[in-house]
């Protein structure tokens, strides 16, 4: 059967749940449905069982999968001849079009669970782990960020001007959702899914509870709260700040419940990048170079300066939502390039030493 074979079972529930998908990839959700339901699999479980891949799941997998499929049907291979020296053939080309270890690794990871379900299991094939430690030592992945910037240079811009009661909205937004993803080293998804009807005002700090799916949602792991203690330091007190915040966008919410909305009209509830716009603006405006430095870099900054500062790494863990150290380790504890002299950073050091003792 060609791996574009058309189901005549209907795509509708299929099309909701992968929304901008290639017409390849929708292709082979309809195949692997039809091949479900051959095994005596009903229709209403084959749509759970697709469901357990999530939407962005399917976005960093959709481009590979597409690029599997046309390498396979110009070759003329069907489901039924599959096998690893296939695989390994595709895997090559994306080398051979200069492809780094990282993306190679993810078309492979796409390919082998998506052919798991057709009971094709090239999980444990030794040929394909060999294949990618032979990749990785042929050319290693290097980290996003070598080092990352200091924190001081947000916290310093934000002091002297997230309080200047002149603001446009659009500058206390920009604001505000640097200092909400600097202080909860969130991830831009949980920032998107703060909501005013999962938000609990204390005296002393303000709670989100995040109870949409998130990358670290498993069973028997859902939800996240986000807390935000009011600060010894007025002027970055998060607290405070959100309260404002609710005040100055009162007026334009109607019944808009996400936290972050527009600042201009029609004022919509704003999207993921458009938090990730407003949080880069406000780093170039504090002196990052955003040419480099992204807004997911601030999860990289604020945990490396806790690090730094003597906070317990398990704290950091639960306040960033990672599930193990290693995370933190490989991909977001980070040398600091402090934008003092050296003999500060020196004197920096030495007062974090001696808090240990």
């Amino acid at each position: 059967m060609s791996l574009r074979r058309q189901s005549s079972i209907s795509s509708q529930t299929i099309t909701s749940s992968l929304h901008t998908v290639t017409l390849s990839v929708l292709c082979i959700f309809l195949a692997i449905r039809a091949e479900l339901y051959n095994k005596g699999i009903s229709n209403t479980a084959a749509d759970v069982i697709l469901q357990s891949w999530r939407r962005s799941t399917w976005k960093q997998y959709n481009s590979q999968l597409t690029k599997f499929i046309d390498f396979c049907e110009i070759r003329g291979i069907t489901w039924q001849q599959l096998n690893t020296g296939h695989v390994l053939n595709f895997l090559i080309k994306l080398k051979d079009e200069g492809l780094g270890y990282s993306t190679i690794s993810t078309a492979k990871s796409a390919i082998v669970n998506f052919l798991e379900i057709l009971d094709i299991n090239m999980k444990e094939s030794i040929e394909l782990k060999r294949f990618m430690k032979g990749l990785f030592n042929f050319n290693p992945p290097t980290p996003k960020y070598a080092q990352i910037w200091d924190v001081r240079l947000v916290t310093d811009y934000l002091r002297r001007t997230i309080n200047d009661d002149t603001l446009l909205l659009k500058e206390f937004t920009i604001k505000v959702a640097l200092l909400l993803a600097l202080l909860s080293s969130s991830r831009l998804q949980t920032l998107y899914n703060f909501k005013f009807s999962n938000m609990n005002i204390e005296i002393e700090a303000i709670t989100f509870y995040i109870c949409t799916l998130l990358k670290t949602s498993r069973p028997n792991n859902t939800g996240q709260l986000v807390v935000f203690h009011k600060s010894e330091d007025p002027a970055l007190c998060p607290v405070r700040t959100i309260l404002k915040y609710r005040e100055k966008t009162s007026n334009l919410r109607e019944n808009k419940d996400r936290f972050f909305i527009c600042h201009k009209k029609p004022y919509a509830e704003a999207s993921k990048d458009t938090i990730a716009r407003w949080i880069r603006t406000g780093l170039s405006e504090a002196g990052v170079d955003t040419t480099k430095f992204k807004a997911h870099s601030v999860r990289a900054a604020a945990s490396s300066s806790a690090k730094l500062r003597n906070v317990p790494v398990d704290l950091i863990m639960k306040t960033a939502g990672w599930r193990n150290e290693h995370t933190l380790n490989r991909y977001y504890n980070k040398p600091i390039k402090f934008v003092e002299n050296p003999s500060f950073q020196q004197a920096l050091l030495r007062k974090v030493d001696s808090s240990t003792h």
